[in-house]
């Protein structure tokens, strides 16, 4: 075994202890360079045991597929209707004609392109641009304006696109603003979902936007959910509803993180 190999074996086994570490601290652990961290955490990637989140990695576990079946649309659909609309109400309000915007899957966001097809309808908004990997968002809204559909893999459990086609098509792009759902969220550890594929998408959806609008009811926050992958960043904006617990809020305003409350 050479010295790389052994290495990345002990940085597997050290995240299968911890969970997840970030880069500087594995370069102060391993006494590696940067680069030599990045290829560590890399392989490990490729192997399926790892999961390379911004500015870290995440260990992958065994019982994964289990994992990824905790989401589904249709018993998320059903859950908080009316804190829902009201979000994405609020969140409707913010889109200005002619921007490229991206709407991203999930049962908040379709009842946010309910709303912006409504508001599109009544206000003669005809040079705004839609991307979506969600049927729903581009059925909803196809009828009022220009829509974008990814391409991808298509998740029965999710309605939406995902995979390397969806990945590319969001790598090429540039959205003024873009609306994202979670399925879990902590002011500190960040945006959570159950699978990798959507945290990669969430992921390069943020990366590619002016600025990003988190939408989620008041029951995501600290929801246990299988990856963290995206610190809350200045460009972005979390809209929830007025369930959320008050040390929540408090705890976002000492984080100096914009959360609006509907």
């Amino acid at each position: 075994m050479s010295k790389f190999e052994d290495r990345t074996q002990q940085l597997l086994h050290q995240l299968i202890q911890v969970k997840s570490m970030r880069m500087e601290d594995i370069e102060e652990k391993f006494d590696v360079s940067l680069s030599t961290a990045r290829r560590m955490c890399l392989d490990l990637e490729n192997k399926g045991k790892a999961f390379r989140n911004i500015g870290g990695i995440q260990y992958i576990p065994e019982n994964i597929e289990n994992l990824d079946k905790k989401y589904s649309y249709v018993d998320f659909s059903t859950r908080c209707f009316d804190e829902k609309q009201a979000i994405a109400r609020r969140a409707a309000d913010l889109v200005i004609d002619r921007e490229i915007i991206f709407i991203s899957g999930g049962t908040t966001a379709a009842h946010f392109s309910k709303a912006l097809a409504e508001k599109i309808h009544r206000e003669k908004m005809i040079n705004l641009i839609v991307v979506t990997n969600a049927f729903d968002n581009a059925d909803i809204l196809g009828g009022e304006t220009r829509v974008i559909v990814t391409g991808g893999n298509y998740r029965t459990m999710r309605r939406d696109l995902a995979g390397i086609i969806c990945e590319k098509t969001i790598q090429k792009s540039h959205f003024n603003r873009s609306f994202v759902g979670v399925d879990g969220i902590d002011i500190e550890e960040g945006l959570m979902t159950f699978d990798i594929d959507t945290a990669k998408i969430d992921q390069l959806v943020i990366a590619s936007s002016d600025h990003s609008y988190i939408l989620t009811d008041h029951t995501k926050f600290k929801r246990s959910s299988f990856i963290s992958y995206s610190r809350i960043r200045d460009n972005c904006t979390i809209i929830t509803d007025k369930g959320i617990l008050p040390d929540v809020a408090e705890k976002a305003a000492g984080c100096g993180i914009n959360l609006v409350v509907v």
